[in-house]
């Protein structure tokens, strides 16, 4: 064996040898994570648990995951985030977001569900915050906006119906308060 090969050989070792175990817990990056969430049921009573899967506004193929044992762990195939609606005959449906990677813990007692969620890209707190500006952006609107129903004409043909409303503005409210126009046009743009 020549020098260079000795050299090389013996810097592999170095290298090799010098490799300590990590024993800190990364934080986990949204580009390297499964595809798959993690369920973990505690389930107290007779009632089976149902999660169904929402895709935006379509449901996922096999979107429904039953589940009759009293303590179970399973995971859910997600491409990305989607709604979890949580079924059991013991108490009202819940809904959650969950996204890849994330963890979603379902303890049933009698009456009684509670669920925790990782909620890892904080979907839940990102569509409450969306839905209470849609909610302000449907007040303001309302507001500027008259659709006059009871003039309104309908339209069929064999695969619809259409049904076309006078649409005015509140011309008293936009001359006393027209900021409140720029405001519902902004929203409006932000929403697009």
């Amino acid at each position: 064996m020549n020098n260079k090969s000795l050299l090389f050989l013996f810097l592999i070792l170095i290298v090799a040898c010098n490799t300590e175990a990590e024993n800190t817990l990364l934080e986990p990056s949204a580009e390297k994570q499964p595809n798959e969430a993690v369920v973990i049921i505690n389930n107290s009573t007779d009632s089976p648990i149902s999660i169904e899967l929402l895709d935006s506004v379509t449901h996922l193929k096999d979107e429904w995951y039953t589940t009759y044992r009293k303590i179970d762990t399973f995971s859910l195939k997600l491409k990305h985030t989607a709604k979890a609606t949580i079924y059991s005959l013991e108490s009202y449906p819940e809904e959650r977001f969950i996204s890849p990677g994330d963890t979603l813990k379902i303890d049933l007692k009698t009456s009684q569900i509670q669920i925790e969620s990782t909620d890892r890209l904080n979907a839940q707190e990102i569509i409450e915050e969306r839905s209470e500006a849609l909610l302000e952006t449907d007040s303001l609107y309302n507001l500027l906006i008259i659709a006059d129903s009871s003039n309104g004409m309908g339209f069929r043909n064999d695969l619809s119906k259409v049904f076309l409303y006078p649409v005015s503005g509140n011309k008293d409210l936009l001359k006393e308060k027209p900021a409140l126009l720029d405001e519902l046009v902004n929203r409006l743009i932000y929403q697009l």
